[in-house]
């Protein structure tokens, strides 16, 4: 029997060895899929099962609403893309094989890509969204450089109620405040103190004042009444917000539509190594 020409052996070997490097970024991408396409199919579709229970906890399970799901996913996820990525060019090795092992140093940033990939659209299509805080009208709840989840889906079924704390579009921004009232509701602030409808609000949220305030814009505004379909919200530190207590002016800001309301954030984080201590502490 004659040998296989030297040369001819040498292009397959030469092509099964890409095809390995190709199919490792595959599973980079979706992890197992590779692994399928070059035969190792058990393996694969274990993979692949891992891969459907993780794109199951985005939808309809949902988990990013809670910190420990959010945090547990973002480790599976990366694991599984990492993994998946090196089983496939690792595994499916031959003897002679024409690409270095070296290659795998690349496929772990591609993994780390897909996997930041695969969160931002996940958590879009399962109606999360992270928000970074830029201001201080917040605090003490949200400080500047928080993090925050906001569930897009938390007022489908209901509209937002007064003292809920919502994100919402204004002027071309998206912000962080507290709605006080509802459409319907009269709205009075005199002397450091809210009444809706008559009522006096307790409010163990609000930043201290400052002993020599000036709050802008001020303490005594209204009474308003705050038209149908619409919300009236202030910020937590009232010497530091612009909110709906403005009502002229260059400033102008007053009651917010409530189709301009994009969530509710349910907690806050810290995107720096090690976390932080109010890492998963829900916003209220």
């Amino acid at each position: 029997m004659e040998s296989q020409p030297e040369g001819i052996a040498a292009e397959v070997l030469q092509e099964r060895s890409y095809r390995r490097l190709g199919c490792a970024l595959v599973s980079a991408a979706i992890p197992g899929l590779g692994d399928w396409l070059l035969g190792g199919r058990r393996r694969g579709a274990y993979i692949l099962v891992a891969y459907a229970a993780l794109l199951a906890c985005y939808w309809p399970l949902r988990l990013p609403r809670l910190y420990l799901g959010f945090a547990c996913m973002v480790l599976a996820s990366i694991l599984l893309h990492v993994v998946g990525a090196c089983c496939a060019f690792i595994l499916a090795r031959v003897k002679h094989d024409a690409v270095a092992n070296l290659w795998v140093v690349l496929l772990i940033p591609a993994a780390l890509f897909a996997t930041s990939m695969e969160l931002r659209l996940g958590m879009h299509l399962s109606g999360f969204q992270v928000f970074t805080i830029v201001g201080q009208s917040m605090s003490p709840g949200l400080s500047p450089g928080d993090t925050v989840m906001v569930d897009t889906r938390a007022f489908r079924q209901h509209a937002p109620h007064a003292g809920e704390v919502v994100v919402f579009r204004h002027k071309g921004s998206i912000l962080v405040k507290r709605a006080i009232a509802t459409g319907g509701s009269t709205v009075h602030g005199a002397g450091g103190r809210v009444d809706v409808d008559g009522t006096a609000l307790a409010e163990p949220y609000l930043a201290p004042r400052a002993a020599d305030s000036r709050a802008e814009p001020p303490d005594a505004f209204g009474p308003v009444r705050v038209p149908p379909g619409q919300l009236f919200v202030l910020g937590d530190n009232r010497d530091l917000s612009l909110d709906s207590r403005v009502l002229s002016g260059p400033d102008a800001y007053g009651p917010v539509l409530t189709t301009d309301v994009i969530g509710a954030p349910v907690y806050r984080f810290s995107r720096r190594m090690g976390g932080s201590d109010h890492d998963g502490q829900p916003v209220k």
